[in-house]
């Protein structure tokens, strides 16, 4: 075990002092980036957040767009029913008024 130790003694003797400046300027910056990868993290959570919102505003709107285009396609259906209903008892009047001229014409010979 002591020899172990003091290889590693030796080995940490002939690394130059810049390479442990160098180590410890990466630890340090490795810190920072944890800490402007958690900003940027916070970030897009707010920003999915608001994406999450602005979502559900749109899928409210086009559940109320659906609802009027429903209501819409009722509406048109319905007059239609009407105008067919329409045109039906118009098409009766008119062979009514045929009739009843045809009668008339009848008489009068």
């Amino acid at each position: 075990m002591k020899e172990q130790i003091q290889g590693i003694q030796c080995y940490l003797e002939e690394i130059p002092p810049e390479r442990f400046e160098q180590i410890e300027n990466g630890i340090e910056g490795l810190g920072k980036g944890t800490i402007i990868i958690q900003r940027d993290f916070d970030a897009l959570a707010a920003e999915l957040q608001q994406a999450h919102t602005q979502i559900t505003k749109l899928q409210r709107k086009q559940i109320g767009s659906n609802h009027k285009i429903s209501l819409a396609r009722y509406r048109i259906a319905e007059l239609a029913e009407v105008i067919n209903d329409m045109e039906t008892r118009h098409q009766e009047d008119i062979e009514k008024l045929m009739n009843s001229i045809i009668e008339l014409q009848n008489r009068m010979e």
